[in-house]
């Protein structure tokens, strides 16, 4: 997972597609300390982002074995 600080308190915040809220016309995600904003996306973006997560289990099923070769393990 992505970790983002955020702008108001320099928290990390794990970037999760659970945690977006929809807010307006956007989907936001909160800091967990603060409450701020730490990022929006449109409609349009989210439906995006979740179209490639469906393909990408689509077509690589197992992706941590399919992957585990190019990362390599101490």
């Amino acid at each position: 997972m992505k970790i983002i600080d955020c702008p108001t308190c320099e928290q990390d915040v794990q970037w999760d597609m659970n945690r977006l809220q929809k807010l307006e016309e956007r989907w936001v995600m909160a800091c967990e300390k603060c409450g701020d904003q730490v990022f929006s996306l449109s409609e349009e973006e989210k439906e995006m982002i979740l179209a490639g997560i469906r393909l990408t289990e689509e077509y690589v099923p197992d992706i941590i074995n399919a992957y585990s070769i190019a990362i390599p393990r101490n």
